[in-house]
């Protein structure tokens, strides 16, 4: 999987991995994808979908404030196992 980024990758000397990992400095924002994009390209797509989201959230009517922190909190669970190709929470 190629994974593609707005700041070029840093040597960092305190990993002590056996496998690739990524190193990016953060002193400003960072984009990191599987598709090659601008910083503005980046900016429009979050936003249309966080638009989305959004709208999703809001047909729960009165019930949004149940939906939204369960919806949120499994979202950021979600891990890709690349060698098993599959998604797990």
């Amino acid at each position: 999987m190629t994974v593609y980024t707005n700041k070029p990758s840093i040597n960092e000397v305190n990993v002590n991995s056996n496998a690739p990992y990524l190193a990016l400095p953060l002193d400003d924002e960072i984009i990191i994808s599987t598709v090659q994009l601008t910083t503005e390209q980046a900016e429009k797509y979050i936003a249309a979908h966080k638009e989305k989201i959004y709208a999703q959230e809001a047909s729960f009517g009165e019930l949004k404030e149940i939906y939204e922190p369960l919806h949120r909190i499994l979202a950021w669970n979600v891990i890709y196992d690349p060698e098993n190709k599959r998604v797990m929470v």
